[in-house]
């Protein structure tokens, strides 16, 4: 922020974090916000003003401190999700690229998963191997876009988790049309925390899910809102060789969690800044760095391969 003047510049959040600022950019009068969903227009523009609204306000009132030592969040992996067709999901930032299923489909602007709609699914995924997801006791944060109308009683959006219930893993799941995030070191519960949100997210629009880790605490924002955050006595250790997916995990075969859906702009961050700013950087992510996606939810309609 310069001269109390707010600038909005979409994927530059977390980059201009690094120097010290936020820049944004505000969308033209009667543009739609990237991913914006079957909303009316008018409707989506005044919603996303009153939340603008609300961030400068924030931004005026707040000092981030992003400029201070440890404070900086670092952008290390971003995958649009653009690609039109192939089976590469490339990453923007950190050139390491994601590998997806042969039930997935790039449309050249989002992914799909679950063509076939089976919730016992193995050919539905993006893989990026252990080149994330090894956080060990690090701060880091998750970001990405999802749409969907799953009635599925859980499905597996995002992580490295290999256990049904207490084991090492960092897990972000739907449930119930509610999104639930967890971390855990060992069979032990060791550290471990579990959120849940109480915005539902099955709705056919698109919405942004943004899960930080700063130091023993664990935090939930959905669509710019922090719907919850949790702390244990120490940060959960993640180092358990496990490939970081998104739309599948090694239990969703067992469990019938494969994710039936769209998703889109996917980021990992090394570090997040403090708790103040989580829902401002998880609006930033939702309203304006969102991709311009048109049409109803996949799974509300005939899929197309």
């Amino acid at each position: 922020m310069e001269g109390g003047l707010v600038m909005i510049n979409v994927r530059g959040v977390a980059r201009a974090a690094v120097v010290g600022r936020i820049t944004w950019e505000i969308p033209a009068q009667g543009e739609l916000p990237r991913g914006a969903g079957v909303s009316t227009a008018s409707n989506q523009r005044n919603t996303n003003m009153k939340r603008l609204s609300l961030a400068i306000l924030v931004l005026s009132g707040v000092t981030l401190g992003l400029g201070a030592p440890g404070a900086q969040a670092a952008l290390l992996h971003e995958y649009r999700c653009d690609e039109n067709g192939g089976n590469t999901v490339f990453d923007a930032v950190g050139g390491l690229n994601g590998t997806t299923g042969p039930d997935t489909l790039l449309t050249g602007s989002y992914c799909q998963f679950n063509l076939s709609d089976n919730s016992y699914n193995d050919q539905s995924y993006i893989n990026w191997g252990t080149g994330i997801g090894q956080f060990g006791t690090a701060d880091f944060g998750v970001s990405f876009n999802m749409r969907t109308t799953s009635t599925n009683n859980n499905n597996d959006l995002i992580g490295n988790r290999a256990d049904g219930s207490g084991g090492n893993f960092f897990s972000v799941r739907m449930g119930a049309g509610v999104v639930g995030a967890e971390i855990d070191e060992d069979v032990s519960n060791t550290n471990y925390i579990a959120l849940n949100s109480t915005t539902r997210v099955d709705d056919g629009l698109w919405h942004n899910v943004f899960v930080a880790r700063i130091g023993n605490t664990l935090s939930l924002s959905v669509d710019g809102v922090l719907e919850g955050s949790g702390s244990s006595s120490g940060a959960a250790n993640i180092a358990n060789g496990v490939p970081f997916q998104a739309g599948f995990s090694p239990i969703s075969t067992l469990y019938g969690l494969s994710y039936t859906g769209d998703m889109s702009d996917i980021k990992i961050f090394d570090s997040v800044p403090e708790p103040a700013t989580l829902s401002l950087l998880a609006l930033g992510a939702m309203a304006l760095c969102r991709r311009r996606i048109a049409g109803p939810a996949r799974n509300a309609s005939p899929r197309v391969k």
